[in-house]
């Protein structure tokens, strides 16, 4: 199994973990928490690429890098750090595309085993037949 990146912590408004993909080639990536819902302590996880056009990060770009796996184990490894600085909260995330849920859930799926003894993960269908995912700390 590969392992993940090494993350660097952002403290700010946003809580942030930056890695750079090394695929390809190149790309910073960041796994945001963005507060939604104080009171309910919900969280959105947003996984977003740097621009260099713009000197910012985007979440509109595919980078098809070669490295899917070891993205989504760094994303994994960077919830498992913020349910540490925050074991109350709700992360909420889906994917900006149906094809990209799909990945999601099976990721999910092959990797129960990791994660089902510590986290509740619950797969939400909205009305519009979109997918949403709810993980927290059991």
């Amino acid at each position: 199994m590969e392992q993940h990146y090494p993350v660097h912590y952002q403290l700010g408004k946003k809580h942030e973990y930056w890695f750079v993909s090394d695929g390809r080639r190149k790309v910073i990536k960041c796994v945001r928490f963005s507060l939604v819902d104080l009171s309910a302590q919900l969280y959105n996880l947003s996984l977003v690429d740097w621009q260099n056009e713009t000197n910012s990060f985007t979440d509109k770009i595919v980078t098809n890098n070669g490295d899917t796996i070891k993205v989504l184990q760094t994303v994994a490894f960077s919830m498992q750090c913020f349910f540490d600085r925050f074991p109350h909260s709700t992360v909420y995330f889906t994917g900006n595309s149906p094809s990209r849920n799909r990945l999601y859930k099976m990721q999910i799926n092959n990797h129960r085993s990791l994660w089902e003894n510590e986290y509740c993960i619950i797969v939400n269908l909205n009305s519009q037949n979109e997918i949403g995912f709810y993980c927290k700390k059991k």
